[in-house]
C-alpha cells in the first residue's frame, strides 16, 4: 500500500526520459495498427497502468482510457499527473461493467501467478473485433535479459512459443510478434 517499484520515485514522480520514450513506441505501435478505430469505439482497458503515464498518451490521442493497479500510490499519481481516475487494486478481482475493443498488459503477465485466468478474463471482456497489447520479456536471448531479470517479483519466465501457445488456447488470434 505504501510503495510501488513503478511509480519513479527517484525522478519525482515522474517516468524518466528513456522510459517514457519506450511508452510512446508501445502507444505509437498501437496506434499506427489501430488507425481504423471509429472515435466513439476507442476505449481502452489498461491492466496495471502504473501512474498513468500510457493512459495519459492513449487519452491525448482521443482515447477513453480505464485502468487498474494495486498500489494506491500509482491510483494517486495517474489523478495528480494527469487527470485519469483509475481503479486500485487486482484485476483478478474487479468485476468489468462493459466491454473494451483494447487492452494493455504492459509488463504484467510475467508478474502474475495465473496469466491465463487474466488473459481469459480478458478475452470475455474484449470486444469480438478488438485487440491486446502485451510485453512481456523474452526469456530466448540471454543477451536481452534485463538487469535484475530473475527476482522475486517474476513468477512466470516465457518464451515466444510459449506465450502465443498460451494466447491461442485462450482463443486470441496473434496479429504480430517482435
Amino acid at each position: 500500500a505504501e510503495y510501488s517499484n513503478y511509480t519513479n520515485a527517484g525522478n519525482k514522480y515522474h517516468p524518466s526520459s528513456e522510459k517514457l520514450k519506450g511508452i510512446k513506441n508501445q502507444v505509437k505501435f498501437c496506434l499506427d495498427n489501430l488507425s481504423e478505430i471509429p472515435k466513439n469505439e476507442k476505449k481502452l482497458f489498461q491492466v496495471g497502468c502504473s501512474d498513468g503515464t500510457t493512459l495519459s498518451i492513449f487519452k491525448q490521442n482521443g482515447w477513453s482510457v480505464t485502468g487498474i493497479d494495486p498500489s494506491p500510490v500509482c491510483s494517486q499519481l495517474a489523478l495528480k499527473n494527469y487527470n485519469i481516475d483509475t481503479f486500485t487494486g487486482f484485476f483478478e478481482n474487479f468485476k468489468i461493467e462493459k466491454k473494451f475493443v483494447l487492452f494493455v498488459l504492459t509488463h504484467v503477465l510475467e508478474h502474475l501467478y495465473f496469466p491465463r485466468d487474466t488473459l481469459q478474463k480478458i478475452y470475455d471482456n474484449i470486444l469480438d473485433d478488438g485487440y491486446l497489447f502485451i510485453e512481456i520479456p523474452c526469456l530466448e536471448n540471454e543477451e536481452q535479459f534485463p538487469n535484475s531479470y530473475f527476482s522475486f517479483e517474476h513468477l512466470q519466465h516465457f518464451s515466444e512459443k510459449l506465450i502465443i501457445d498460451l494466447l491461442n488456447d485462450v482463443g486470441f488470434e496473434i496479429l504480430s510478434t517482435r
